[in-house]
């Protein structure tokens, strides 16, 4: 078995210096310490190509010398040749399947490629070679979790990574996104909670937390674990999203104003900040600065709520009296997003603003064709067409 091995070992390593005629030399102890040091030298100093040429000495000098194939993998991973990277550490495990340091480098480098399966492979190698090192289990617990597929698998992993690792926030952050996305918020706050215990000011922890809590519609809790977050963080404009919302829904409009002027300052060409501040002026019953807001927030649109900011700003103008603007924007809203709230407004509007009554009539009724649920839209729109029936029969009579 071990000849076989080295005939394999002696083709890969053939085929990975093929072009350099490849054959094995004396080299005695000074020669291969030389090219060792060379190596360590130019691999210090980021030139690789010495340090490449280097290693490939150093492993025809010892081809069965791990240590050095390790080395040479290593280099020319480093200097982007990854296949002979792969190759190079394909004759280290004919050598030694179980090469701890191997192994890890093969895993690092399928997943560098985006090789997954075959990253989690190696690190299932390594958790098997050391069943109590929490780093392997971390990093297969961690694709598996990226690869959002075997559910009890990536459990099972998690739950042994944490176990193995009960300090690592990252990890718990992790493991409480998985939670999350299954709307399981009881394990998930739990990590996270304990997350916060160990480290109050990770700011990733705050931000995720506060992601669970909005998620749940606890409001409160999402501008408690917010306030004061780092404006230098990276994670500051989805931070500050998170708590503009939660001040909006928590009717603290003021405060959700100044949030969202804020994000607006710092992300120029976001639209949704000025949306909210137009809600909320709404709310605050200031039609004139969410028109502004809602037409600012029209300009900047990029997202596919287009439609939504046309329906508000049809209705900020149809409560001042500008029921022909308001019939535009609301048109285009409706061409935009074929809904039968908007349909009811537009008819409203129609009804506002025309004396002729004929087209809010049939906008009426194609509404609750639409609406079929009694409701209080449904009721007023029945009682404006009995009365504008009518009207258009007295109207009709009078001639």
């Amino acid at each position: 078995m071990r000849s076989i091995r080295t005939l394999i070992l002696f083709a890969v390593l053939f085929d990975l210096y093929s072009q350099d005629s490849y054959s094995q030399e004396n080299y005695s102890r000074d020669s291969i310490s030389h090219w060792q040091e060379i190596y360590h030298e130019s691999s210090e100093n980021y030139q690789f190509d010495t340090a490449i040429d280097a290693a490939e000495r150093w492993v025809k000098a010892d081809t069965s010398n791990t240590t050095a194939l390790l080395e040479l993998s290593s280099i020319y991973a480093k200097a982007g040749i990854h296949n002979k990277a792969l190759k190079t550490l394909q004759a280290l495990l004919l050598i030694d399947s179980l090469h701890i340091p191997g192994l890890n480098q093969l895993a690092r480098l399928h997943t560098a490629n985006g090789n997954l399966d075959a990253a989690l492979n190696a690190y299932e190698k390594l958790m098997a070679a050391d069943s109590t090192n929490g780093y392997f289990v971390k990093k297969a617990a961690s694709i598996l979790l990226n690869q959002k597929r075997q559910e009890y698998r990536t459990y099972i992993y998690m739950e042994k990574a944490l176990d193995l690792n009960p300090t690592d926030i990252n990890l718990r952050i992790d493991a409480a996104r998985f939670f999350m996305d299954r709307r399981a918020f009881y394990p998930a706050d739990t990590l996270l909670a304990g997350a916060l215990l160990i480290d109050s000011t990770h700011q990733a922890a705050r931000l995720v937390s506060a992601q669970s809590a909005f998620l749940q519609k606890d409001y409160d809790h999402v501008v408690e674990l917010l306030k004061g977050f780092d404006s230098d963080s990276e994670y500051f404009l989805v931070a500050a999203r998170y708590y503009g919302i939660s001040l909006f829904n928590l009717e603290d409009y003021s405060r959700a104003i100044d949030m969202f002027k804020t994000i607006s300052m710092l992300d120029e060409k976001s639209d949704y900040p000025y949306y909210y501040t137009g809600l909320s002026y709404v709310f605050l019953k200031k039609p004139a600065e969410a028109i502004e807001a809602f037409e600012t927030a029209i300009e900047k649109a990029t997202s596919p709520n287009l439609a939504m900011y046309y329906q508000q700003l049809g209705q900020a103008q149809k409560s001042v009296g500008q029921f022909e603007k308001a019939i535009v924007n609301l048109k285009q809203a409706q061409f935009l997003n074929e809904d039968k709230e908007i349909l009811f407004q537009l008819a409203e509007s129609y009804d506002s603003y025309f004396a002729d009554k004929a087209i809010a009539l049939k906008m009426y009724a194609s509404y609750l064709e639409l609406d079929t649920v009694e409701n209080e839209n449904t009721l007023y729109a029945r009682s404006r067409m009995d009365e504008i029936a009518k009207e258009l029969h007295f109207k009709k009579k009078g001639e």
